[in-house]
């Protein structure tokens, strides 16, 4: 696996509340404007990240079965074929700047997906997610996507 960017281990602001528009990093090289990679991400049925988008439900502390799902698209907005893909993975940064990685797997056309797990959602705050992919034609790692996890009542 190729080394994550070292904006994925928080070199940049986690940003702040409605209008941010903080790039999430450096722009990319030019190895990689040649097959761009844009991470649409839904999490659960009713949270959807990406362009800029502000999530419609919430993620709480310790939640546990909510599907992370990334639709990998290439610079014309067409699915990337992952079935042959022998790495899918998710990097989270956490509001500590610690990271875990979660190997996701291909669902429908351009998708991969994971599911939370007990201990994953671990601290209230920022995060970060970022996807990556290997297939026989190259690795790419998607955008970057900043969601809020809340803290429970009780």
């Amino acid at each position: 696996m190729s080394p994550l960017p070292e904006n994925v281990l928080g070199g940049g602001p986690l940003g702040g509340g409605p209008g941010d528009t903080t790039p999430a990093g450096p722009a990319p090289s030019p190895a990689q404007t040649d097959k761009q990679v844009t991470l649409t991400l839904t999490i659960g049925a009713a949270m959807r990240l990406g362009q800029g988008g502000r999530p419609t439900a919430r993620l709480y502390l310790n939640d546990v079965g909510t599907s992370i799902v990334a639709s990998i698209l290439d610079q014309d907005g067409a699915a990337i074929d992952l079935s042959d893909a022998s790495l899918l993975q998710y990097v989270f940064c956490k509001p500590d700047l610690s990271t875990i990685l979660r190997v996701a797997t291909a669902t429908d056309a351009g998708d991969m997906s994971y599911a939370l797990a007990a201990g994953d959602l671990n601290q209230a705050g920022r995060w970060q997610v970022q996807g990556y992919v290997v297939t026989p034609t190259g690795e790419w790692h998607t955008t970057i996507q900043r969601f809020t996890v809340y803290a429970n009542l009780a």
